[in-house]
């Protein structure tokens, strides 16, 4: 993970700590659902890269697995987005987290659950 990059406009903005989260999380907007790639999760909020177009401010409803938890539910916001190549980053702020949501979250960021780091399986 490394030092956070001064270019990172949240990285003096956040309130919770975040931690790496390579695990496919799933997007439900206007009706649609979409399996994206998720980068970091906190209690706060987490990111994602997709290859669909949200506009800033919109919301949605993500879907994960916590590891060392359960699956978590929870409305969110976008708050900003980077184009890298075809895909966009997009960073999210939760809505209303539930308190065993939460504590799940923490406990994995803080680390006293194991990542997986190599959660993608690669294309052949």
């Amino acid at each position: 993970m490394g030092r956070p990059q001064i270019e990172d406009p949240d990285f003096f903005r956040r309130r919770y700590p975040r931690r790496e989260f390579f695990r496919h999380t799933g997007v439900l907007y206007r009706g649609h659902y979409f399996i994206c790639d998720g980068i970091e999760i906190g209690e706060g909020g987490m990111s994602f890269e997709s290859d669909m177009m949200i506009p800033d401010g919109h919301q949605l409803v993500v879907h994960f697995h916590i590891p060392g938890g359960g699956y978590a539910f929870l409305r969110a916001e976008i708050r900003g987005q980077q184009k890298k190549q075809k895909r966009v980053l997009y960073r999210l702020a939760f809505k209303e987290v539930p308190l065993s949501a939460k504590r799940q979250i923490r406990a994995y960021v803080s680390g006293s659950a194991k990542p997986n780091q190599n959660y993608f399986p690669k294309a052949a």
